[in-house]
């Protein structure tokens, strides 16, 4: 909460919640004033509690750290919820998109994100396709939620001079990959976890602009959290799934 702007240090980290600090899924939770953002008001409380981990991360991914242009190309792999947002962000600023699942099913929900190029990671050699279709150029960013090797395949298809993102460890927490690869590409690699306030800002402003609205996939009662976190556990969502406090006492 006390990560207002640049670059973090180990205090503003240190005071972080959620992850591995317990007490978020709760009804009321105390925060100092500097901490809170204004909701979107075209927005429901189901759509603004996605904001604070997924949107953000991908706005401060795309735009506070790969500043992102117009006409540029972004890979944003998988469909959870940073990537939905990637994917409707870049779109939004004018980039050209290129998305990869291993589900055909989730591809085809993806249309209705507007137009991006899909691949389908399961039956093809992604990094291969994204050069494919980017005349051998490579993309500008690739948002990288999986990590282990997959972060190599992320380096070989970006430009030269290009950013990779990684902001997860679907696939493993573990990586190896050539040096030489990323040293000729000049590869810039951000860990990222999450952003600041000023990115979180930045991300309201930026669907206020657009009128754009998170993609959720299903939303549980708390009641139901066993399910909840039974159904995340699947991998079948796409975008983000919601736990609804209301009523919850």
């Amino acid at each position: 909460p006390d990560w207002v702007d640049g670059a973090p240090t180990p205090e503003v980290v240190a005071r972080r919640l959620g992850g591995t600090v317990d007490g978020i899924l709760a009804e009321f939770v105390c925060v100092p004033e500097h901490a809170a953002v204004r909701a979107p008001a075209h927005l429901t409380p189901a759509e603004a509690a996605t904001l604070p981990i997924a949107g953000v991360t991908a706005w401060h991914a795309l735009f506070a750290l790969g500043q992102l242009q117009a006409g540029q190309t972004v890979v944003a792999q998988g469909t959870g919820g940073v990537s939905t947002f990637a994917m409707q962000l870049a779109l939004a600023a004018g980039a050209r998109v290129i998305a990869t699942s291993r589900s055909d099913e989730k591809l085809r929900r993806l249309r209705a994100l507007g137009e991006m190029d899909l691949v389908n990671r399961a039956t093809s050699d992604w990094s291969a396709e994204v050069l494919r279709l980017t005349n051998g150029i490579g993309a500008d960013q690739v948002i990288d939620v999986a990590g282990g090797a997959n972060l190599a395949r992320s380096m070989a298809a970006t430009k030269l001079g290009g950013v990779v993102s990684l902001v997860g460890y679907l696939e493993s927490h573990r990586a190896e990959f050539d040096v030489t690869l990323a040293l000729r590409r000049m590869v810039r690699l951000h860990a990222l976890s999450v952003g600041s306030r000023s990115s979180f800002e930045g991300l309201v402003q930026t669907l206020e602009q657009h009128q754009l609205h998170p993609v959720i996939d299903r939303v549980f009662p708390i009641a139901k959290i066993r399910e909840a976190l039974e159904y995340l556990s699947t991998g079948q969502h796409v975008g983000k799934i919601v736990i609804d406090l209301e009523g919850a006492w």
